[in-house]
């Protein structure tokens, strides 16, 4: 599926990737939480929020998890069919697809504007983050490589190599 936001024709709802976005009243009260603060608080807002809402997919610990736990990963990860955020954040699961949906739902709520993009290094796995826009500026946002980089043991990391963040808006 295209890495593009998907405006589908009228009466069907917006797509951001295999996700169709309804409504979350989660996310709603958070919106209406964070909306008179700061950019740069709300940013900070935004990232440890959805990091409280899904969990790593690929958590090196996750094969020690109870079979009902792994079911749920497998569902996170299944590409096969659309799924409705409301279903995404009920596993409790994702990867970089997941975490970044929902806090562009988020940016799109608040008006800040962003932009989903991809990377990959090299013949590694793809990698997708935002772009916001703050003070008309771009800036990276990427909260998954976060969770990701601190459960492999590398936490002094917060991003992914500057390969798979080349297509930003950062470096133009």
């Amino acid at each position: 599926m295209s890495i593009e936001k998907e405006i589908l024709p009228e009466g069907k709802p917006e797509q951001i990737r295999y996700i169709e976005i309804d409504e979350v009243p989660d996310i709603e009260q958070f919106v209406q939480e964070i909306m008179d603060l700061p950019i740069e608080e709300q940013i900070g807002r935004i990232s440890s929020f959805v990091k409280s809402k899904l969990k790593n997919a690929l958590n090196p610990k996750n094969k020690h998890l109870p079979d009902e736990e792994k079911t749920k990963i497998k569902e996170s990860l299944d590409r096969s069919k659309i799924k409705k955020m409301s279903q995404v954040l009920a596993t409790g699961y994702g990867v970089c697809v997941e975490y970044n949906a929902l806090a562009e739902m988020i940016f799109d709520k608040l008006r800040i504007p962003c932009e989903f993009k991809s990377g990959q290094m090299g013949d590694g796995p793809k990698h997708t983050f935002l772009d916001i826009s703050v003070n008309d500026e771009w800036q990276i946002f990427d909260p998954y490589a976060e969770v990701y980089l601190s459960d492999i043991g590398r936490p002094e990391l917060t991003r992914f190599g500057e390969e798979y963040y080349k297509s930003s808006n950062t470096n133009k």
